[in-house]
């Protein structure tokens, strides 16, 4: 009976190990495999980065491909300085390279704007 009860004992902690073991090790794996998709600015930031310009130049470039004036422009750089507030056509940038740019690592890379 003592070996009996000492084996079910032995298989309960090892059970309970393993538990432990799965609980900590899961969330690392899963942590490893979930890719966190950037942020639209920091999108902007990493295409200023390969463009080797500034923030302030992906404006105008996208501000040229909508016909946004450069009062316009200046106002809304302003309340991305701001507010974080980032204006339509800068958002189509972003949106029409961010294949390229997920696939880029930070060295200069010439992006067509066109």
């Amino acid at each position: 009976m003592y070996t009996a009860m000492a084996s079910w004992m032995l298989q309960f902690a090892l059970a309970g190990l393993i538990l432990l073991a799965l609980r900590l090790v899961i969330p690392m794996i899963w942590k490893e495999h979930t890719v966190r998709r950037l942020t639209t600015d920091e999108y902007l930031s990493k295409m200023a980065r390969i463009c080797e310009c500034s923030v302030y130049d992906l404006f105008h470039i996208a501000a040229g491909q909508w016909r946004v004036s450069r009062h316009t422009v200046e106002r809304d750089f302003k309340n991305y300085i701001t507010e974080n507030m980032i204006p339509f056509y800068v958002n189509d940038l972003v949106r029409r390279h961010k294949t390229s740019l997920d696939k880029a690592q930070d060295i200069p890379l010439f992006i067509n704007f066109h």
